[in-house]
């Protein structure tokens, strides 16, 4: 199974140590949507309460993809403005809490 998935290189000797370079037969791939993507095919940020936590939003994904949220982006929609404290792939099919910080002016 290995074998299938990579190639041997040329193999080099330094001083006594031999290094056989490992090389993929395909190009690697990540498959993922962005959340521009993701949005309009149902991809949902939530509040996780009716009063809300300014630290935290809830996603849930009901695609069969999984989708990137990059550190930094903003999220608009909720009762506030917010920005992603980290970058999050989340699974296919999955739902979970991310840390936020809010961005509105005076909040």
């Amino acid at each position: 199974m290995v074998r299938d998935a990579i190639q041997l290189g040329e193999p080099r000797e330094h001083r006594g140590i031999v290094i056989t370079p490992l090389f993929p037969h395909h190009a690697p791939t990540a498959a993922y949507l962005t959340l521009d993507e993701a949005l309009p095919l149902g991809f949902r940020i939530t509040e996780v309460s009716d009063k809300g936590a300014v630290p935290e939003l809830g996603v849930t994904n009901p695609l069969g993809e999984r989708v990137l949220l990059y550190d930094g982006e903003e999220l608009v929609g909720a009762k506030q403005n917010r920005i992603l404290n980290v970058t999050v792939l989340v699974d296919a099919e999955s739902s979970l809490l991310i840390p936020v910080s809010c961005v509105e002016a005076g909040r």
